[in-house]
């Protein structure tokens, strides 16, 4: 296993359709594949957490995430799923929690690692709401 320890986007108009989508996708514990695919093609900035529901410190952030009300700016990526593993590795992501941030065009802009410095980041810094 990978971890140890605890793409241009396409103009789509947004309407009232796509934001049941990302309401719906928020409300999940992780995101699917198939959500993930839909959500890439919107064009708005994401916030991805690469994560483990075996990680103690993924859990913590994920309660403390949602104590401070949150959850609806992030995505969660289950990296004990094939393809999430997989989405890890090409993201080069070498311990969880780690988040990555886009651009509207799905460029990476940061990555932030470790449960304390991710709560932080989001507080501070997060305008996307899904």
């Amino acid at each position: 296993m990978l971890f140890s320890s605890c793409a241009g986007a396409k103009e789509v108009q947004k309407n009232d359709n796509n934001i049941k989508k990302i309401k719906k996708v928020s409300e999940k514990r992780w995101i699917t594949f198939e959500e993930l695919e839909e959500l890439i093609k919107l064009p708005q900035k994401m916030h991805v957490i690469f994560a483990s529901p075996r990680c103690n410190a993924c859990n913590y952030l994920r309660k403390a995430i949602a104590n401070v009300g949150l959850s609806n700016r992030v995505i969660y990526i289950n990296v004990d799923e094939g393809w999430g593993n997989g989405l890890a590795q090409q993201f080069e992501i070498r311990g969880v929690p780690e988040l990555i941030v886009t651009d509207v065009n799905k460029n990476i802009v940061q990555k932030v690692a470790g449960p304390g410095d991710i709560l932080l980041f989001l507080v501070l810094y997060s305008d996307v709401s899904y």
